[in-house]
């Protein structure tokens, strides 16, 4: 079932719409499953972090603990919608006009909501739901997807087994052929005046929907690229992307770009892609997006460097990250900024995995490492953030370091986030995965060193500290690092 609250009312501090929470040092959908993990002491800052999104969630909870609800997202400027996926008296409510009154008690009474700066905005607005069905087709045909999550991608932990698997993701439906006009000459002499790949354009803002055929057919034009880029279809993909430079902003162009170069590297047309990558990075060191968009445009900088990684294009991969590492480093969000940084870290490691680059590569990918860890350590963020995202870059050092059979200076780093993590959290340490995780990749460097009777101890108490650790992934990432521990002790 889907249920609709009008939004034009409400005060404009509650009226932008998250879709996903920072929980556990990774972003999630915002639904009644995740909110309800959450500490009481933590839910007003949770509140404040994600609006009206995360209130209605909390209050769900409170009023229909048996009710599940997910997939917040904006349906036009003055709606939101999300999904209820078990109906249950929640849904009999919202039918019957009755669910309004339980939510706006919990508003007006829970204690959760005292410390939130948001509370008097809360308790002044008036939710009204509509059942899916109420929806009109025009606003239905408005409703925009959510934006993808910032998952840190998780490497092997240096026990050799795969990362969490992410879930395939839906096949696209081959797109109608697209009558493409022919795309600007990918050269010209840069002049203020050319519009081509290397230039940029400027672009008027519209305010309210303009429905000319020319700004219509420009935002079909843009979708259908990137469904053709999720779809990795490269040759249909570059035509399509190209169309939409002229009206791309400064702070977009250098992505398409970027997706550009790796369709023309697909084509075989290497010298071009490299020359649009160099001019793509520049353009973004040049003229970098404000601090207040750093973060979303890091992280679209950042899958795109994931895309380069699969293509076995190492060395391009490791600028790109290197350039999205900077931008959360700039960001005004420090927290998620600093998760940012983290995750650029893993990527940037596990580029080690290809086993086709140079020494000098490897050398750049150790030096980088070590440039980004320390940016993560002068980052001024929350206590508990920093704390998490440096343990998890140290342990990614760590494995780089084991990567070349370096195995004091990959201990020596095991041992840092080891440190790091019982300074926090004391005896609680033993809740962070990446504090079991460590002491397992910290024995292993010790039987490398050749001081077997010593790294057997170390294995039993990292055994101990993964079986204890609450904030795994996933079941799948628990096992399989327990396991591997048995099997370690069992040789």
């Amino acid at each position: 079932m889907e249920v609709c609250v009008d939004l034009s009312n409400f005060p404009h501090s509650l009226r932008y719409i998250q879709s996903a929470i920072l929980f556990r040092g990774d972003y999630r959908d915002i639904c009644t499953d995740v909110l309800r993990k959450i500490p009481t002491q933590s839910v007003a800052k949770k509140i404040e972090e994600c609006g009206i999104s995360a209130a209605l969630c909390f209050a769900v909870i409170h009023s229909y603990p048996e009710d599940s609800v997910c997939n917040f997202r904006q349906l036009n400027k003055n709606e939101l919608v999300f999904t209820v996926e078990t109906e249950g008296q929640f849904s009999k409510d919202v039918r019957h006009g009755k669910a309004e009154e339980n939510v706006h008690k919990v508003f007006r009474n829970e204690q959760f909501l005292a410390e939130t700066k948001l509370i008097n905005d809360i308790r002044k607005i008036k939710i009204e739901f509509k059942a899916a069905s109420n929806i009109s087709e025009s606003k239905q045909s408005m409703e925009t997807p959510l934006r993808e999550n910032l998952k840190p991608k998780e490497d092997t932990y240096n026990q050799h087994h795969a990362p969490p698997k992410h879930k395939t993701p839906p096949k696209h439906e081959t797109p109608p052929k697209q009558s493409y006009k022919a795309p600007p000459p990918l050269y010209k002499e840069r002049n203020p005046k050319t519009t081509d790949l290397f230039t940029e354009t400027t672009v008027t803002e519209t305010i309210g929907l303009d429905l000319t055929p020319d700004r219509m057919s420009s935002f079909f034009i843009e979708e259908d690229a990137e469904r053709l880029w999720q779809a990795k279809n490269y040759k249909e993909a570059f035509p399509a992307l190209q169309q939409c430079l002229p009206v791309a902003t400064k702070h977009d162009r250098p992505i398409l770009q970027l997706k550009i170069a790796l369709c023309m590297h697909e084509l075989e047309r290497s010298a071009e892609s490299n020359r649009l990558i160099s001019q793509a990075l520049q353009d973004v060191k040049d003229n970098p997006p404000p601090p207040s968009r750093c973060t979303t445009i890091a992280e679209i900088y950042r899958k795109v460097g994931e895309r380069y990684t699969e293509k076995k294009s190492y060395s391009r991969a490791l600028w790109i990250f290197t350039i999205s590492a900077s931008l959360f480093e700039a960001s005004s969000d420090s927290d998620n900024g600093a998760i940012g940084i983290a995750n650029c870290i893993t990527n940037i490691r596990m580029l080690q995995d290809g086993k086709t680059h140079s020494f000098q590569l490897t050398q750049m990918i150790l030096s980088t490492l070590h440039k980004l860890v320390e940016s993560l350590k002068n980052l001024s963020c929350s206590n508990h953030t920093k704390v998490d995202s440096l343990a998890s870059s140290y342990r990614q050092l760590a494995s780089a370091y084991s990567s070349e059979s370096k195995a004091k200076e990959a201990a020596r780093y095991n041992e840092h986030a080891i440190d790091l993590l019982y300074d926090k959290f004391g005896d609680r340490a033993e809740e962070h995965f990446n504090y079991g995780v460590c002491t397992h990749n910290l024995a292993a460097c010790i039987g490398d060193m050749g001081r077997h009777e010593e790294a057997k101890r170390m294995f039993h108490l990292a055994l101990e500290r993964q079986r204890k650790a609450t904030d795994w992934p996933d079941e799948e990432s628990r096992q399989k690092s327990i396991k591997l521990t048995q099997r370690a002790l069992n040789k």
